[in-house]
């Protein structure tokens, strides 16, 4: 071989070499994609679960808030989970879709506390079903935010009112304060293991 060509040979070698290693030593990462209608609550219940769990520094994003945990699972490995909190304005919506398709738990975060938007979040999660953007088995769950305020309904009247029932998937429901954490005791290990004993 020329030196020139040997040194690039050597060059690539070590290249792949660091790249299997590097895929050896490294977590494995799940992502989470939070959805929801705007002023649900999503960022509030991130910034609980960032402040209660051990969440890596990240960076903000233009368009959505992404923050990264450490999590073990059953056999004490280390991975990660990946949460991406998705804007809810209408404007935004549109990429929900992108989003849902590729994630490993979906979570749509509603406001317990706010009626008059039941019919809102109903409609969005009626287009996603629609349209078949939610993979097969993976944890869906439903995230009713704002139980302490006064006025908020009971959770068998909103997964009513937002029609879950008709969709042909199984849904984890979550009942929470982002405010005090109440309800989120441990939910970024319990998700992982979700997530674990669907793979």
């Amino acid at each position: 071989l020329h030196p020139v060509s040997s040194i690039s040979v050597v060059r690539e070698i070590a290249v792949s070499m660091g790249q299997i290693v590097s895929g050896i030593f490294e977590p494995e990462t799940h992502q989470v994609v939070m959805i929801g209608l705007d002023e649900a609550g999503k960022s509030s219940i991130l910034r609980f679960l960032k402040k209660s769990s051990e969440g890596i520094e990240e960076g903000p994003t233009v368009g959505f808030n992404c923050e990264k945990f450490m999590c073990k699972n059953a056999k004490g490995k280390t991975q990660v989970c990946t949460f991406w909190d998705v804007g809810g304005q209408e404007r935004l919506r549109a990429l929900w879709k992108m989003y849902v398709r590729r994630t490993d738990a979906i979570i749509f975060v509603v406001d317990s506390a706010n009626m008059e938007r039941l019919k809102e979040c109903k409609e969005e999660l009626d287009h996603l079903f629609k349209e078949e953007c939610v993979p097969a088995r993976i944890p869906f769950i439903i995230i009713l935010n704002k139980i302490d305020l006064p006025g908020a309904l009971r959770e068998d009247g909103i997964l009513e009112r937002i029609g879950i029932y008709r969709h042909k998937h199984d849904f984890t429901i979550v009942n929470c304060c982002a405010i005090t954490g109440a309800g989120l005791t441990d939910f970024v290990s319990r998700l992982n293991t979700m997530v674990n004993e669907t793979r």
